[in-house]
Parts: structure tokens; C-alpha cells; sequence
């Protein structure tokens, strides 16, 4: 990346493979070049352009540690606005030109990066931002409304088992099935006394 400030990388269409398998390995404390390489297995030199890409999102802090952003993105109830949130924060100068930036046609979109810019529609640079952000904005959610919520959250005091107790009934119940061998007799007494004692000692009884 050059000073352009708005976020861009060299190969756009690489990008979308890494959100997706993070959304499925364990969150490192620090996302590194080798958490990359080594974790996630993206070994290719133009795949190392996600971690300032990231922090660039907001899905990492500048020291690389992954935000509760990231977290959300990684919620499938929560990913789309994860990811939408992440192009609002990095292309705030667009979205503050034109709130509805990502409903724009691809060249309106550019038109908007010439402004900020101050690049030629056909600069590469240009090309670059506007690419990255159309295939980033496939798996945003900007419809949604609100910002993300912790969803893993409780009403203060509440533990989460008191929560779950207070949102669902839960009930329990038991049944008994019992296999008799009786014996090889014409006694009718036999029989009554067999019975009598079951029902006085059956469970409930």
C-alpha cells in the first residue's frame, strides 16, 4: 500500500478465502505472519497483505490482536454486519461522501476514489481500492440495522445458567420398562400375589 488511505490489496480475489477460513480456526492472541502461514496455511506472499488489510478493517488492533469485530465476524448471526461495520470504518471518506456508497455501480464507486484521492479514474490504484471493496462487500450484511451486539451477553447479575433458566422452561421426565419371567405355573394365587407385589413397589406407588 501507498499513502493512499483507503484500504486496497494487490490481489482482492485472494482475500475472501482467508475470512473464511478464519471463521472457523481458533482466534490467536496475536494474528501473526506465521498464524497465517503455518495456521491458516495461506503461504503465498500476496496473502501476507491481509494482516494491514485487517487492521485496516478493524478486525485487528494495530498490534495485531483480533477486536471484538473480528469475533463477530466470525458469528454467523453476526458476520454480515461484522464485515459491513469493517467497510464503514475503513472507508469512512467514502461512506461520508455517499451513505449508501455500496449500492453504487462499480464506476460511480470510482468516482468517489477520484474525489478522495485525486487519482485518474483509470489509475491503478484506483482500480485497486474499488476492486478490493466490491468483492469484500459480497459477504457484508449493510441492510441490516443496529450496530453488533454482544451476543453472548447477560442481564447484569444474571449468570448464563439463571438465563437460560428464565428463557426456557426446561422439564424432565421418566419412564420405567420392565421385562417379568413368570413362572410355569396354573396357580392363579401365584399370580395375584406377583402382581400385588409389583404395584406396591412400582416406582410412584
Amino acid at each position: 500500500m501507498d499513502n493512499t488511505t483507503l484500504p486496497y490489496v494487490t490481489s482482492p480475489s485472494l482475500m475472501p478465502k482467508i475470512f473464511e477460513k478464519i471463521k472457523d480456526a481458533r482466534v490467536p492472541e496475536k494474528f501473526t505472519q506465521d498464524f497465517l502461514r503455518e495456521k491458516l496455511n495461506f503461504k503465498g506472499g500476496n496473502y501476507m497483505a491481509f494482516i494491514p488489510l485487517a487492521k485496516k478493517l478493524n478486525f485487528l488492533d494495530n498490534a495485531g490482536t483480533p477486536t471484538e469485530q473480528y469475533h463477530q465476524f466470525r458469528n454467523p448471526d453476526t458476520s454480515g454486519l461484522a464485515m459491513a461495520n469493517a467497510l464503514r470504518h475503513g472507508y469512512k471518506d467514502v461512506f461520508e461522501r455517499n451513505e449508501k456508497a455500496y449500492s453504487l455501480y462499480p464506476e460511480k464507486f470510482k468516482g468517489l476514489i477520484v474525489e478522495i484521492t485525486g487519482r485518474s479514474k483509470k489509475d491503478r490504484v484506483v482500480q485497486l481500492v474499488s476492486q478490493t471493496f466490491q468483492i469484500l462487500k459480497k459477504g457484508a450484511d449493510f441492510e441490516r440495522k443496529g450496530k453488533i451486539v454482544n451476543t453472548n451477553s447477560t442481564p447484569e447479575g444474571e449468570t448464563t445458567e439463571e438465563a437460560a433458566e428464565t428463557s426456557h422452561e426446561f422439564k424432565m421426565g421418566l419412564s420405567y420398562n420392565f421385562n417379568f419371567v413368570l413362572p410355569n405355573t396354573s396357580d392363579v394365587k401365584v399370580f395375584d400375589a406377583i402382581f400385588k407385589s409389583l404395584l406396591k413397589h412400582l416406582p410412584g406407588k
